[in-house]
């Protein structure tokens, strides 16, 4: 019998304030991947394939894990999760509502942002899924000059 086995990358750089800055594992999260590997390894775990995203963290994580598998890695963008730091400045742009400055705000400030992009009108329209964007504008998540190549998810 097959199984699917899913994984979610190890912990990013939580302290960056910045996408580029956070799309990295921490050294936790590197321990975090060796940890998970570790396990596989010892429960004899041997994987077909191994899937990522083409984020960093992503391809960290799987090299950290470091799977027996009998192929490479396959990187597929579809995996990829949202850009939350162009989110937020798009919050902050149109509901004025601040990025948040640390760790307690951070968590107080991410059911905000969700909110405002499940209960705005056209969302959908706004969101690039799977890589391919609607071209009908949206109303309320309107893209800044900084924001127009933002993926949403």
């Amino acid at each position: 019998m097959s199984f699917i086995t899913l994984v979610r990358h190890g912990q990013a750089n939580s302290a960056s304030r910045d996408e580029a800055g956070y799309d990295k594992l921490s050294p936790l999260g590197w321990e975090q991947g060796r940890w998970l590997g570790g396990y596989f390894r010892q429960a004899g775990e041997r994987f077909a394939r191994v899937y990522t995203g083409t984020l960093r963290r992503h391809v960290e994580t799987a090299e950290a894990i470091a799977a027996d598998c009998a192929t490479a890695p396959m990187r597929d963008e579809r995996l990829n999760e949202l850009t939350y730091f162009h989110m937020a400045q798009m919050l902050e742009e149109q509901h004025a509502i601040a990025m948040p400055a640390d760790r307690e705000a951070f968590v107080r400030h991410l059911p905000v942002l969700f909110a405002h992009w499940r209960d705005e009108p056209d969302r959908g329209r706004a969101r690039d899924l799977r890589g391919l964007r609607d071209p009908a504008p949206a109303r309320c998540w309107k893209r800044s000059p900084q924001a127009r190549a933002a993926r949403w998810w």
